[in-house]
């Protein structure tokens, strides 16, 4: 109980790290339209499409929302959420492994 309780205010925590990093740096990311978190292709990455790939991890949004937004077709993990909000932040999207 205890535990699970630490596990769900450190999950909160790295939401409220990763969208106050989000808004403190530059919205959009200038990769090409296979960007990791770019669910419209049109070639960046916003805020709004982070939270699309935080929402499909969490299992609120299916994986077919943003195809982009994963490595592997159907299958979804932290490491997705961490390379979308790398697009979002950087202006490569070469530092996501395949």
């Amino acid at each position: 109980m205890v535990r699970r309780r630490l596990e769900s205010r450190v999950l909160r925590l790295g939401v409220v790290v990763a969208v106050s990093a989000l808004l403190t740096a530059p919205l959009r990311a200038w990769g090409d339209a296979a960007c990791q978190g770019d669910c419209n292709g049109d070639g960046r990455v916003t805020i709004a499409e982070v939270i699309t790939v935080v929402n499909m991890n969490f299992g609120i949004l299916s994986t077919s929302t943003c195809p982009n937004g994963t490595r592997r077709p159907g299958e979804i993990d932290n490491v997705d959420v961490v390379c979308a909000l790398r697009s979002a932040l950087f202006t490569t999207c070469e530092s996501c492994p395949p």
